[in-house]
């Protein structure tokens, strides 16, 4: 299967999303403590490589300004 970028960057709202549950009610925190982790660690490392890539020149404003909203909102 080939892959075009679209299917990581789902697994990054895949993140945000168990994140958002996981803030809304505390028994979904618990029943997924070991993912919170993972999941916040993939999406601060996620923000920086945003970061870097924003000040590169790499990624449009909007696009950078859309996905840190979302990222930090759950971080």
């Amino acid at each position: 299967m080939k892959l075009n970028g679209h299917e990581l960057e789902m697994s990054y709202v895949n993140d945000i999303q168990i994140l958002k549950k996981c803030k809304a009610n505390k028994a979904y925190e618990v029943m997924f403590f070991a993912t919170v982790s993972k999941c916040k660690a993939r999406l601060k490392e996620r923000l920086e490589r945003l970061e870097k890539s924003f000040s590169d020149g790499f990624l449009d404003k909007k696009a950078y300004q859309i996905w840190k909203q979302m990222i930090t909102e759950v971080i």
